[in-house]
């Protein structure tokens, strides 16, 4: 009896834990960890874009006088240590793993030798290129969680908001055009990404039509996560990548 039973609970494992791989996403806490950190993006690569470039150009324009290259030389120190948190991020919120190459403050032989060390080690270009495209990688995030979840969000409360005159009918009576903006503005020029996306007209008037609708909505919740969690991992392979060259200040 036990040999004729075997055979069969090894294909209902599979099964389970093929359900559980597809539809079992919303109770991994790694599906939150890549969550939170595809959600820091956008404000860090804002943080870090306007912080840089600015103090980039401010070096720039009094080096003239000499004051620019301290401050040039400390930036290039806040980009290592920037880089080290980065590292500290990815391993934690992605469970990646990133190893960048961590370098102490060394001024035993003098300041100008670690300045010009620092200066010359394309790893601390490596580090300050990471940071600047955090902002490219911040709108996509910021596009992606935004869509995704509105339009999920928007499924899944049609049985409570169905049959409210002038708030969620009005998301299924007319077409959905899902346009969000998001710019950049620096001195005398700005960024703008502004995607629009448009959705076919459904019109819900019944709880059973809500019922189905929010039905839907579970599914693209599922397939929401998953679409997230491989942007995440995604993501956490390109930073252990990069960051392995970079220059990284050991905290």
């Amino acid at each position: 009896m036990s040999s004729s039973s075997e055979p069969r609970s090894a294909p209902a494992e599979s099964f389970l834990d093929a359900l559980w791989a597809v539809f079992g996403v919303p109770l991994r806490r790694q599906t939150y960890g890549n969550l939170v950190y595809l959600t820091l993006q956008f404000p860090l690569g804002v943080a870090y874009f306007t912080t840089f470039i600015s103090l980039l150009t401010l070096s720039a324009g009094l080096s003239v006088v000499l004051v620019g290259v301290p401050l040039l030389i400390g930036t290039l120190v806040l980009v290592t240590g920037v880089v080290s948190v980065e590292t500290v991020l990815a391993d934690t919120l992605l469970s990646a793993d990133v190893d960048s190459r961590s370098v102490a403050i060394d001024l035993s032989d003098g300041v100008l030798t670690y300045a010009k060390e620092l200066v010359l080690d394309v790893g601390t270009y490596v580090s300050l290129a990471f940071l600047l495209t955090k902002l490219f990688v911040g709108v996509v995030s910021f596009t992606l969680l935004t869509f995704l979840f509105s339009l999920t969000g928007g499924l899944l409360t049609a049985p409570l908001l169905y049959d409210r005159p002038g708030s969620y009918r009005v998301f299924y009576n007319t077409t959905l055009t899902f346009a969000p903006e998001v710019r950049f503005v620096q001195d005398l020029w700005s960024i703008t990404f502004a995607p629009v996306i448009t959705l076919s007209e459904w019109n819900v008037d019944t709880l059973a039509e809500a019922l189905i609708v929010a039905a839907f909505g579970l599914v693209m919740l599922v397939i929401s996560l998953h679409v997230l969690n491989g942007v995440a991992r995604v993501l956490g392979s390109l930073t252990a990548l990069v960051l392995r060259h970079a220059r990284s200040l050991d905290l």
